[in-house]
């Protein structure tokens, strides 16, 4: 199946956005392998972006759930497995069109609970820098 590409990159972060973290080699200082999506939801009080993921929260969560988590764009976010994850790009879907470029500034673990039903709070190894 050969078909063109149905998202396009964006340089700054929209609400519904697709945030694209990459595996990161510290040592070589380059991208490799696979890495992790969320959806952009807004920013959180100190800078960062506020994404909506899945597989978010390891065993506290039941070995992972739909949840909000922070990432920075600006350096490093997790490590998993001996590898980093590091902000890669935004993109958006042809024909997206509600463009809200003004991110609401929420606290990550207020709005977790208000709107998920999660009571605990996110892990250093979640996307909340390192």
């Amino acid at each position: 199946m050969n078909e063109p590409a149905r998202f396009y990159e964006i340089s700054e972060p929209v609400y519904g956005a697709i945030m694209v973290m990459r595996n990161y080699s510290q040592s070589t200082n380059k991208f490799i392998g696979s890495g992790h999506i969320s959806f952009v939801y807004g920013l959180t009080t100190s800078g960062n972006i506020a994404a909506l993921g899945g597989n978010q929260g390891g065993i506290d969560f039941g070995n992972g759930t739909i949840k909000i988590s922070e990432y920075p764009t600006t350096n490093k976010s997790a490590k998993f497995d001996n590898k980093y994850k590091k902000f890669y790009h935004f993109y958006l879907p042809e024909g997206y069109a509600d463009k809200v470029a003004d991110l609401n500034v929420i606290n990550i673990d207020d709005e977790n609970a208000k709107v998920f039903g999660i009571g605990l709070k996110s892990g250093e190894n979640e996307g909340g820098g390192l």
